[in-house]
């Protein structure tokens, strides 16, 4: 019985073996590519932002509310002199609807605060603050970019409210443009 038992286990591990080092009967290759296509220079900023409620007084008040993350995501081929972008920021004066008193864009200031930047950590930012958003300026800028990288902020909106201002709800659009 010992006898017949080896006999069929030496049979069993042929088999196994002979199996196990089969050759396909055919076998084809694939070739697979995959295409990178250019990156582009976007940014992301927040839909709304509230900035809180303030009442009338007679010597005015200041408001100050943080925005909102800004993003700029710089996935451009890069080159040997590396690459820069600049982001500018303006605002409308807040209005409400009915009301004939505005909070004029002069009176409205953007602390750029931290940056934080991903990617190419050796890359040059420069940040100015504003005090008046009337016209488009300069807040964040970048240079020395040599690979794909984002730098984010949240800024922090200044709102000198003069007095004499009727209760209603003001509106603005801060406007953030990157090239």
């Amino acid at each position: 019985m010992k006898l017949k038992m080896r006999i069929l286990l030496a049979t069993m591990s042929v088999a196994a073996l002979t199996v196990g080092l089969a050759l396909p009967a055919s076998a084809a290759d694939t070739t697979t590519t995959l295409a990178i296509e250019n990156g582009t220079l976007s940014i992301t900023v927040p839909n709304a932002a509230y900035m809180g409620s303030q009442p009338n007084t007679v010597g005015g008040s200041v408001v100050t509310a943080s925005l909102g993350q800004v993003t700029v995501s710089d996935a451009r081929p890069m080159n040997s002199a590396g690459a820069s972008w600049t982001v500018n920021a303006s605002a409308t004066g807040f209005v409400a609807s009915g009301q004939s008193t505005t909070i004029p864009a002069s009176a409205i200031g953007y602390t750029v605060g931290t940056v934080t930047k991903v990617g190419s950590p050796s890359y040059i930012v420069t940040t100015t603050n504003l005090s008046s958003m009337a016209t488009a300026a300069a807040v964040v800028a970048a240079s020395s970019v040599y690979s794909s990288s984002s730098a984010a902020w949240n800024p922090t909106i200044t709102i000198k409210v003069p007095s004499g201002m009727s209760a209603a709800t003001y509106t603005s659009m801060i406007t953030h443009s990157v090239f």
